[in-house]
């Protein structure tokens, strides 16, 4: 029954704190937009509450990760952005008749769930941008490969031209050592 309250809240806030951020706003209206986020967020946060860690939350979180990486959010912003939720959840529960033993239990215990969900998130955050870099370097040494093999195919087009060129040269001065003979016997006839 609190999470009812409590969930509701936290996605307020969160989006209250993002809007806060120029560079997030702008990445929210490039990608999709607020209201959808918010729904996500809220089955996000149920999910959290619901304490039900097996291998489809470990999945849904890795999807989390690289849904942020393909739309460019920084991990310094996913971390940031869990503040609000921390925030927001210790001063819900505050003002509850709980026994300070018991509010301490209950935050080290949503502490402890944001910090996993966390180390979950950024480990796949790693995993995607090391893909990315490996792919990248793929990529870049490919092209290398190709400028490489386009120079190497130049060089032997500019030596085989230059040997052409060379080769006319000497026709050239042929033609003109025989021209200039044929003008010499020429102008020896008219004598």
């Amino acid at each position: 029954p609190l999470c009812n309250e409590l969930i509701p809240k936290m996605v307020e806030q969160f989006y209250q704190a993002i809007s806060q951020s120029t560079e997030l706003v702008n990445i929210i209206h490039a990608t999709t937009k607020i209201d959808k986020l918010k729904i996500t967020l809220h089955k996000h946060l149920s999910s959290i509450f619901n304490c039900r860690i097996d291998a489809a939350y470990i999945e849904e979180r890795k999807a989390i990760a690289l849904a942020h990486v393909r739309i460019g959010l920084r991990p310094k912003w996913y971390l940031a952005s869990f503040q609000s939720l921390i925030t927001t959840f210790i001063e819900f529960i505050e003002p509850l008749p709980l026994l300070k033993s018991e509010l301490a239990k209950a935050i080290n215990a949503f502490s402890k769930l944001i910090n996993f969900e966390q180390q979950l998130v950024i480990e796949q955050y790693e995993k995607e941008e090391e893909r990315i870099r490996e792919e990248n370097l793929q990529i870049k040494s490919a092209i290398v490969s190709t400028i490489q093999t386009t120079a190497a195919e130049l060089t032997a087009a500019s030596q085989e031209t230059s040997a052409a060129l060379h080769e006319i040269s000497i026709q050239s001065d042929d033609i003109a050592a025989n021209t200039t003979h044929g003008l010499n016997l020429v102008a020896e006839t008219e004598q």
